[in-house]
């Protein structure tokens, strides 16, 4: 896993996410995992406030791309399909106090990165992507998919 690259990461708990899942359930079902890359270092879900402090500090005043993958099973057929997918977010310098009031206002302990691009970050100075991407589900993607599934035309 150290070795891994960003997108084979992101795409593997994707898959296992639904791997854990297909045996209980009928229908097609979904996996998504997001992280975010800086670096040489990945960043998932902060473990609490204070890493995700660290995460920002780590990300003020520079670009990182997150990377999200969504990976579909239909139980029916036993047919896998996948999507991944990038954006690049750039983070103006921001004090620590704003990054804490952010935190505090916003507990994303549940978001790569330490932060919810929903949460409208006032740190976040430009996306070049898809917004949906950063939130952690590849919209425009997955509507390719559906419509294969017939889910949506």
């Amino acid at each position: 896993m150290v070795n891994e690259h960003p997108m084979d990461l992101v795409v593997r708990v994707a898959f296992e996410k639904v791997r854990a899942s297909k045996n209980n359930y009928s229908g097609i079902i979904m996996g998504a995992d997001t992280m975010i890359a800086h670096g040489h270092s990945l960043y998932g879900k902060p473990e609490c406030e204070m890493d995700a402090l660290n995460m920002l500090k780590r990300l003020s005043g520079k670009k990182h791309m997150a990377i999200t993958a969504c990976v579909l099973f239909d139980v029916d057929t036993s047919h896998w399909r996948c999507c991944i997918d990038y954006a690049t977010v750039s983070f103006r310098h921001t004090e620590i106090s704003e990054l804490n009031d952010y935190i505090k206002a916003h507990h994303p302990i549940d978001k790569a990165g330490g932060y919810g691009i929903q949460d409208s970050p006032s740190f976040i100075d430009k996306i070049c992507g898809d917004y949906y991407t950063v939130m952690g589900l590849p919209i425009n993607r997955l509507l390719k998919i559906f419509s294969c599934y017939g889910i949506v035309k």
